[in-house]
């Protein structure tokens, strides 16, 4: 398997039935404003503007940090600024100062470029200027438009974060809360993906709100969701383990012993043998998704865990406040810092908090 242009677009474009766009100038997948967020988050990738020192507004997920570790509620700089209790880097901030990101459709572009010459400025530069100016030309914002960058030296491990997107999107989709890169236990490694439903979550929050599923990014956009069918309830947790660069996955089976996930999944592309510890998502040629089921296994620390990952979810869900609105809050609440923001959480379901959340306005925005 090559890993190309032809085989993302045909990756979004088969599984995921994204609208294909082919201007004068570029072939595009044209996607709504939210999952263009979404998928800028989750793929690593950036909307076109020359005036950000990579040419492109890259918005990674690691700025929306609030554990380091599971089962730990030290707060870690990022959606917070540390124990101050004060907002750092949150959707609503990046929608603040960015306002593009959330007019209009977006166009999502694969670019190639060579990685063999090292002096300069890097090869996709010239590329994205020329884009930029071909878009121009045409009476078009460049913001509009996302670039996801693919190494002709093919170095796939650069490219584990698009399928990452895949995972999360895949399974938010069917109606689970799903996240990347999720906050694991010391010592066990970071789990490239993870999908979660139980009854708390479906019906507190996709159920009271009529969303479908969600990624960790949806739950700090609550104004901005789709409304959509009922659910169906399952009670599973998955894990995925996400390599381009290997067909090595081995990784996962300290995933599963943590005994909390009925599932486990290799995501790798290029793979064609299931292992005997794993599930496998694969893809033929044509980008195609294939599913090898994955056995069921011991989640006896489930529970534990899910009570730690209620508290993650609330803190997620808190960042739909305004500066004002969440000022406002922590008066009423008479939280001062971090600690006793997650005391008070503690005790709050999660309506009580997207209630918090709806106040006078939230009505009139959905």
């Amino acid at each position: 398997m090559k890993y190309n242009s032809e085989l993302f677009y045909n990756v979004l474009i088969n599984n995921y039935q994204y609208e294909e766009v082919n201007f004068s100038f570029c072939r595009a997948l044209k996607i709504s404003s939210m999952d263009a967020f979404r998928y800028v988050v989750f793929s690593n990738s950036g909307y076109l503007d020359l005036s950000q020192i990579e040419n492109r507004l890259i918005i990674r997920k690691d700025y929306f940090r609030v554990f380091n570790q599971a089962e730990q509620e030290s707060i870690q700089h990022g959606l917070f600024e540390g124990r101050n209790c004060i907002f750092k880097a949150t959707p609503n901030l990046f929608f603040e100062k960015y306002p593009k990101i959330l007019k209009g459709d977006k166009f999502i572009v694969f670019i190639e470029y060579n990685t063999k010459l090292k002096i300069g400025e890097p090869q996709y530069y010239p590329l994205l200027r020329n884009l930029h100016s071909r878009i121009e030309a045409e009476g078009l914002d460049p913001f509009d438009f996302i670039i996801t960058l693919i190494p002709s030296t093919n170095n796939p491990k650069d490219l584990e974060s698009f399928f990452e997107f895949c995972i999360v999107e895949k399974y938010r989709r069917n109606g689970f809360l799903t996240d990347s890169q999720i906050p694991f236990y010391y010592g066990v490694g970071t789990p490239d993906a993870a999908a979660y439903s139980n009854i708390t979550i479906n019906n507190e929050i996709f159920r009271y709100l009529n969303i479908v599923g969600a990624t960790t990014i949806d739950l700090m956009c609550l104004r901005y969701q789709k409304l959509s069918s009922t659910p169906i309830l399952v009670d599973d947790s998955y894990v995925f383990e996400v390599k381009t660069g290997s067909v090595d996955g081995s990784q996962i089976k300290k995933y599963k012993e943590m005994n909390i996930f009925n599932k486990a999944y290799e995501v790798i592309p290029h793979k064609n043998n299931v292992s005997d510890y794993s599930g496998l998502i694969n893809y033929d040629d044509n980008g195609n998704e294939k599913i090898h089921e994955s056995d069921l296994f011991d989640t006896s620390n489930r529970s534990r865990y899910y009570t730690w990952l209620s508290v993650y979810i609330k803190c997620l869900l808190v960042t739909n406040f305004t500066n004002h609105e969440f000022a406002n809050f922590k008066k009423r609440k008479n939280i001062n810092d971090t600690e006793s923001l997650i005391s008070i959480l503690k005790k709050m379901t999660f309506k009580e908090i997207i209630d918090e959340i709806r106040g006078d306005n939230y009505a009139k925005n959905r």
